[in-house]
């Protein structure tokens, strides 16, 4: 297990979320993806105030390693994009017993992610493409070029600065 990261694969990620909510827009996993990794930085992800930690969950400071690039509908993991194309996460599916394994023990993340996801499965895949075009992290990266990466520091900076402090 990676020491800064919840979850080392972000396929497994995806199939737990198909395992607990069944099938998914390929819309609906990459904005709940980086909806998911900017909430989880910004809530957990751990500081130092005058040499203390502000939170005492003990866990990594993020959900998963991320490559996100700025594609014309938002955020985008490429290699999450190649794997739905080619059926990777209908063909294999996990149990959600199976699944539950990839949060390596740490169950507030794994409530964590029910909690958000089931409010991101609530909303319509366009809406969650509007939310995701308001984020100044998307719009700088997007300026650059379609497709360029998105810096994950920023990410979870505006996420922290905008909505959780």
């Amino acid at each position: 297990m990676t020491n800064n990261v919840v979850i080392n694969d972000v396929n497994d990620l995806v199939r737990y979320l198909f395992a607990k909510f069944g099938e998914l827009s390929p819309l609906k996993v990459q904005k709940g993806l980086y909806f998911l990794y900017a909430y989880y930085g910004a809530n957990y992800g751990q500081e130092e105030k005058d040499g203390v930690l502000e939170q005492d969950f003990n866990l990594p400071p993020q959900l998963f390693n991320a490559k996100f690039e700025a594609w014309t509908y938002g955020p985008v993991i490429r290699e999450v994009y190649e794997n739905f194309k080619q059926d990777e996460f209908t063909n294999n599916k996990m149990t959600l017993e199976q699944a539950e394994k990839i949060f390596n023990g740490h169950n507030e993340a794994r409530l964590f992610v029910d909690d958000l996801f089931n409010q991101i499965n609530k909303v319509s895949d366009f809406s969650l493409v509007d939310r995701s075009h308001e984020d100044d992290s998307w719009i700088e990266a997007y300026n650059r070029g379609q497709s360029s990466l998105i810096d994950n520091d920023k990410i979870i900076s505006e996420y922290k600065e905008k909505y959780v402090r």
